[in-house]
């Protein structure tokens, strides 16, 4: 929610209009029938924090008509609107301690004065300077800076991010051989593919860039840090974006999108692309192969955080062996205990699926996570394929999390998942979540079979949460035999587990926000959960369902 509906009603210091969201005992109350409520110092200044990292001034990005059809809401300021609640915010807003937030807005207006009255406020601090706005103007025959472009370039030395220089800035820079010795982040337009001019000023502190089908030149290169970087593979040669990449051997943050994908006559070198200080990357892609060009090569620490983005408009389906073959090495991994399939959608056509290896120990963050569209029969097949390509990661996954997975993948890959469950042979917590009733008494069902090697030997405990209970019909006996039919497969399940080698599970968890109670029979319900403990197929049952109608 945007703190402008948070924060609707001004008052001053003496009046009381946000008596909501206030925690009781933080509220005042004198003798008089008045009274005003007053937020802690410290949590107004985490409220000023929070909101200029979420809620940003629109007028920054806006064109001029846009920004002049809204100039009299308070969709402009964006957070900005803090400092008008009443003069203890105005003041702690403009206090040097918050001084850093309105360093990043001093390009909120075109006017210089403005600029000039919002970096005296940021006290010193290294300001943004955000040009977007500037992008598309045509200024023929013109060489020279807009009013705010010329304020920017007369206080560059205090710049620390820039975003979207223009041709004509560019070349200032150039002409004076800047030096920003406060600069550590660039940003170039999405609207300009390659750099617009040649860059001959130095940043010495650069670390971080987003770029679009352009290079930094390689000394500037070499100090990134972090690199987000949008390609295109018809306009860009593979072998040219690698020894880029191999420049940027100090990068802790890669960010890479490929649009399209290269020939298969384009050069693919067999050396590896060492990144040892990296810890976080993102490859997003629309045609398969691509990934494996970009990541294959890629040679990174064991603890990284890794995500795997195949984007389209789902009219093209990836080749998912493909996809899981780019990022194996990242897959197989000793350090992961946790493994979650998630469906992003309801539909029973083409929807996303999310597959995510994770550790819940590591002390620093670990994991690799793909996500990618599937239609009915990918879902059927995708879970059968993980084994032969993390062996090693298998044997050591202890929490298992299904999460929202479609009917028809429950039925058309039973034995997909039962594969999937027999590699698993060290998972001792299986989590259903999101699931309609009969997809998640499938999977549990799924559990009966012991025989020869069985599905998830190791488990211990079964969490069933936030379920979809069937629509209320008019007669009972339907939800009756709807009920006793979900539990029967539940207990069916527990009881040729109890029966075999495997003995009874430890807990049974229902859990979460069940949704559909008046298509539920409670009576029912209630036998099924007694006949559990009765017969011992479950330590513990733990019943903490909410029920909502």
């Amino acid at each position: 929610m945007r703190l402008r509906n948070i924060f609707r009603k001004r008052h001053d210091d003496k009046s009381a209009s946000i008596v909501y969201r206030v925690p009781e005992d933080s509220i005042e109350h004198p003798t008089l029938t008045t009274h005003s409520p007053k937020l802690p110092d410290d949590i107004i200044y985490e409220l000023f924090e929070a909101a200029a990292l979420v809620y940003p001034p629109r007028a920054l990005v806006m064109m001029p008509a846009s920004a002049q059809a809204l100039a009299h809401t308070h969709t402009l300021l964006g957070w900005i609107i803090l400092t008008h609640i009443c003069r203890r915010w105005r003041a702690i807003g403009f206090s040097a301690t918050l001084a850093h937030i309105w360093a990043r807005v001093v390009c909120l207006s075109w006017k210089p004065s403005v600029a000039m009255e919002l970096s005296q406020r940021a006290r010193g601090y290294p300001v943004t300077i955000d040009l977007t706005r500037f992008n598309g103007i045509i200024r023929p025959g013109s060489y020279e800076l807009l009013p705010l472009e010329d304020w920017a370039f007369r206080n560059i030395s205090n710049v620390d991010v820039l975003i979207a220089p223009g041709t004509i800035f560019l070349n200032h820079l150039n002409r004076h051989k800047a030096i920003l010795p406060a600069l550590r982040e660039i940003q170039f337009g999405r609207t300009l593919s390659g750099l617009p001019v040649p860059i001959e000023w130095e940043a010495p502190g650069l670390r971080s860039a987003r770029l679009n089908m352009a290079f930094l030149p390689n000394h500037m290169a070499q100090g990134l840090r972090e690199l987000h970087l949008r390609v295109h593979a018809d306009r860009m040669r593979l072998t040219a974006l690698r020894d880029y990449l191999r420049l940027c051997s100090l990068l802790e943050v890669l960010d890479v999108n490929v649009t399209g994908e290269w020939s298969r006559h384009e050069g693919r070198p067999d050396d590896w692309l060492p990144l040892d200080y990296l810890n976080q990357a993102k490859i997003v892609v629309n045609a398969d192969q691509a990934a494996v060009d970009v990541w294959k090569p890629v040679i990174g620490p064991a603890h990284l955080t890794f995500s795997l983005v195949f984007a389209s408009d789902k009219s093209v389906l990836p080749c998912s062996r493909i996809l899981l073959d780019a990022c194996a090495r990242e897959m197989d991994s000793q350090h992961y205990d946790t493994m979650e399939v998630c469906m992003l959608g309801n539909c029973t056509g083409r929807s996303d699926l999310r597959l995510r290896l994770s550790s819940s120990s590591s002390p620093s963050p670990t994991s690799c996570e793909l996500l990618f569209p599937t239609d009915e029969i990918m879902r059927a097949t995708v879970l059968s394929l993980l084994p032969p390509f993390i062996p090693t990661a298998f044997s050591h996954i202890r929490n298992l999390t299904l999460d929202a997975l479609l009917r028809d993948m429950v039925h058309a890959a039973q034995e997909s998942f039962c594969a999937l469950g027999r590699a698993l042979t060290g998972v001792e917590n299986l989590e259903l979540r999101g699931m309609d009733y009969r997809s998640a008494a499938t999977h549990v069902h799924t559990l009966r079979q012991t025989r020869h090697a069985p599905v998830l030997p190791a488990l211990q405990t079964i969490r069933i949460s936030d379920v979809h209970l069937p629509e209320m019909r008019d007669g009972s006996e339907l939800e009756m035999m709807e009920t006793r039919e979900w539990w029967d497969m539940i207990t069916i399940a527990l009881t040729t587990r109890k029966e075999s080698e495997l003995g009874a599970l430890g807990r049974l968890v229902l859990s979460g926000t069940w949704a559909g109670k008046d298509g539920w029979s409670g009576r029912e319900d209630s036998e099924g959960r007694e006949e559990i403990k009765a017969n011992a197929l479950a330590s513990e049952l733990v019943d903490g369902r909410v029920w909502i109608e």
